[in-house]
C-alpha cells in the first residue's frame, strides 16, 4: 500500500545526532537522513552498541539510538528483521515512557515500523505484548501530534503509513485513535499529501462505513479536511463510494 515519504533532512535535535559513545560505528559522521534510511545492515553491524544506548541512563544516548533505529527501519524490511532479532523491541517499548518527548517520538515510530513485519508481530504476540505495545505507541503519538512541531516531525519520520495500517486492522483495537492522529496530521498540507499517497482515502471511507460511531466521526472529519481546496482529493473520495455512508452518518 502506498509509497513512503520522500527522504528529507531532519532537524539536528531530531536525528542529526544519531551517534553515541566513541565507538567507531557510532561516531558522529553527519550522515544524512537519506543515507541512513537506505543503508542495508548485516549481522556484523554494532547492534550491541545501539541496544546499550537504548538501555543507558543518558537521555541523549537513548534519544540518538532510538532516532537511528527509527531511520533504519523506516523503509527497509531486512533492517526491521535484523533489528528486531537484535533485541531492540523491549528497550524501545520501555522508552515509550521516557520523560524526553523526542525519545518517545523516535521510539514510537521505530516500533510502529518494526510491527509492519509480520514475524515481528508474531513474536511480540507470543510474548503477550503486541496490543499494549501498539496501544502505547499510538497513544504516545496521539499526544505528541497535538503540537505543530511534532506534526511536522511525525510526517517526516514516516508515521502515516503505520497509522493507516492500524486503521485497516480492527483486531488491534486502535482504529479510532489512529483516525484521530491522522486527522491531526491532515491539518498540514504535507500531511494531506502523504495520507493520500499512502492509500489513506479508501481506508478512511471503510471506517466511515463499518467503524464505530466515534471512528466514523473521526474518519469523516479527516476526509473533510482532505477535500478542502482540492478537487483531485474530492474526486478520489467520491470514487471510493463515500457518499452513501456519509449520508447515512448524517
Amino acid at each position: 500500500m502506498g509509497r513512503f515519504v520522500k527522504s528529507r533532512e531532519v532537524e539536528p535535535h531530531d536525528a542529526g545526532e544519531c551517534s553515541s559513545r566513541s565507538r567507531p560505528s557510532m561516531e558522529p559522521t553527519k550522515l544524512s537522513t537519506a543515507s541512513i534510511e537506505t543503508e542495508n545492515l548485516d549481522a556484523n553491524f554494532n547492534f550491541k552498541g545501539l541496544i546499550e544506548d537504548l538501555e543507558s541512563t543518558s537521555i541523549k544516548l537513548q534519544r540518538n539510538a532510538a532516532a537511528r533505529l527509527r531511520l533504519y527501519v523506516k523503509n527497509n524490511m531486512d533492517n526491521r528483521i535484523l533489528i528486531a532479532n537484535s533485541g531492540a523491541i523491549k528497550p524501545l517499548v520501555s522508552l515509550l515512557l521516557s520523560v524526553d518527548p523526542l525519545t518517545q517520538e523516535n521510539s514510537v515510530i521505530a516500533l510502529l515500523n518494526l510491527s509492519l513485519y509480520e514475524n515481528n508481530k508474531s513474536e511480540i504476540t507470543a510474548a503477550g505484548a503486541i496490543k499494549p505495545l501498539i496501544h502505547d505507541a499510538a497513544t504516545t503519538l496521539y499526544t505528541l501530534s497535538s503540537l505543530r512541531e511534532n506534526k511536522d516531525r511525525a510526517i517526516r519520520a514516516g508515521a502515516i503509513r503505520p497509522l493507516v495500517d492500524l486503521m485497516e486492522d480492527s483486531s488491534i483495537g486502535m482504529v479510532d485513535k489512529a483516525a484521530v492522529v491522522l486527522g491531526n496530521l491532515a491539518n498540514l498540507p504535507e500531511g494531506k499529501i502523504v495520507i493520500v499517497d499512502e492509500g489513506g482515502i479508501p481506508v478512511l471511507v471503510e471506517v466511515v462505513e463499518v467503524g464505530s460511531q466515534r471512528g466514523k466521526e473521526y474518519a469523516t472529519a479527516t476526509l473533510l479536511q482532505l477535500c478542502e481546496d482540492s478537487y483531485l482529493y474530492r474526486t478520489l473520495v467520491l470514487r471510493e463510494g463515500a457518499i452513501p455512508p456519509l449520508v447515512t452518518l448524517s
